[in-house]
């Protein structure tokens, strides 16, 4: 079974209005500049990981949506599944696929949406965190908070805290942090 877990990938991404971007969801307005007054939704995001899913059944491959990553909850966790397929191809369909539909929704997304850890989550790591003796604020909300208050000697106490306690609260999800 390959398992492949992307985060968003810039390359070959599509341009709002672009024929490759062809979601199903509004179309949204755009500036002069050619980028969208609108912001991109979750509804939009879940439509566009639903094309995706389309594009890829047609080549053999599955695509499993964990849902939205709790770590920062500005993407979703999306693992590809074909039984007999090569690896290679696999990760070909995968790459095409997403370039076609999520790419540049899922960039969109990320721009327009600040990262936020899901509460009870970040209650526990700062916890975790300070059972460790290590300094946090107690304002932290996003990894990238933690990045930043977490001392470089230090980091491997981070990234024990975040995959302990987010595997005791998903412990189905497929956690990559950082």
């Amino acid at each position: 079974m390959v398992v492949l877990v992307l985060w968003g990938s810039p390359a070959g991404c599509a341009q709002a209005g672009d024929p490759q971007l062809q979601t199903g969801a509004r179309e949204p307005s755009q500036t002069a500049t050619g980028i969208s007054a609108v912001p991109v939704t979750r509804a939009d995001y879940e439509d566009a990981v639903g094309h995706t899913r389309d594009c890829m059944r047609k080549s053999a491959v599955q695509l499993v949506s964990y849902g939205w990553d709790p770590i920062d909850q500005q993407d979703m966790i999306l693992t590809y599944r074909a039984p007999g397929v090569p690896e290679a191809t696999v990760f070909d369909v995968a790459r095409k696929c997403r370039a076609r539909h999520l790419n540049a929704v899922e960039a969109r997304y990320r721009n327009d949406h600040q990262a936020l850890m899901i509460p009870e989550l970040m209650k526990r790591v700062q916890h975790c965190l300070k059972a460790k003796g290590v300094s946090v604020t107690g304002q932290e909300r996003n990894p990238g908070d933690l990045l930043a208050v977490v001392s470089e000697d230090r980091l491997m106490d981070l990234l024990d805290c975040v995959h302990q306690n987010a595997n005791q609260l998903y412990p189905t999800l497929p956690i990559e942090f950082p």
